[in-house]
């Protein structure tokens, strides 16, 4: 297993600091044609509510008596889900590591008196005590962590969860290389061939130089699944789950304690 790096998680910071400068809500919801400030204020955020409005109908389904006191939205960003939130739980805290994100944060919420935005420049959630959230969602952003630090990070998400509480999020897990029938998707190999040998990383650093960069990492399954057991967690229901693309296994997990 990797050790922690602090130098990758200072570059971590670094570039979702710098999104934020630049191209905030393309590099939190990266829909095609949107890229270079093409987002608009109403539909980014709409779409937040709109995918909220999915998983509360979704967590319906679920063996669970959810309390809606107080949610967590971890990599809140802009505040797309935590203002989503909002509309449904007593207290909402959404947590990120770019300033420049919880900055914009600040600016965008409607509910001052319900929402808080914590700017958390540490690979822990000790800004936060043991026990303390009913609800916590997280969508594509532990993806975007380097590695060393999504087990540790998942860890944290399981101590501040309120014992018989959920918490809800996205981690891709391996690499598709074959199509439905069977035979051989090549892209889907060479994307696989680069993540074992590593060399993304270093894909990523020759194709944008000096701007900033937005990994992509995988935990599998049986990885997450072993992180559960040891935090003393459960999953009620792992669903698969493309949201890191077509070419990526991965899986959202319903998770209580």
């Amino acid at each position: 297993m990797s050790k922690p790096n602090n130098k990758r998680f200072n570059q971590l910071r670094k570039n979702w600091n710098a999104f934020g400068e630049q191209d905030p809500m393309w590099a939190i919801l990266t829909q095609k044609g949107k890229k270079g400030n093409k987002w608009e204020k109403e539909p980014f955020f709409r779409s937040g509510n709109n995918e909220i409005n999915r998983v509360l109908k979704y967590v319906n389904t679920l063996e669970i008596d959810l309390k809606k006191n107080r949610a967590l939205d971890f990599g809140c960003g802009l505040g797309r889900l935590t203002q989503a939130l909002a509309r449904h739980f007593k207290f909402v805290d959404g947590v990120d590591v770019a300033s420049s994100m919880i900055t914009q944060a600040n600016a965008f919420n409607q509910f001052p008196g319900k929402v808080h935005y914590h700017l958390n420049e540490k690979p822990n959630l000790k800004v936060f005590p043991d026990d303390h959230f009913d609800f916590i969602y997280s969508n594509i952003t532990l993806q975007h962590i380097p590695k060393p630090y999504i087990r540790p990070y998942i860890q944290e998400l399981i101590r501040v969860l309120e014992p018989g509480g959920l918490l809800i999020f996205q981690m891709p897990s391996d690499i598709n290389w074959k199509k439905p029938d069977g035979k051989i998707a090549w892209n889907g190999m060479v994307t696989k061939w680069v993540y074992q040998l590593r060399l993304d990383r270093i894909y990523r650093r020759l194709r944008y130089m000096n701007q900033p960069i937005m990994e992509i990492n995988l935990l599998r399954k049986d990885e997450v699944l072993s992180v559960l057991t040891e935090a003393g967690a459960q999953a009620l229901d792992i669903v698969p789950n493309k949201s890191a693309g077509q070419t990526i296994e991965g899986y959202r997990y319903s998770i209580t304690k």
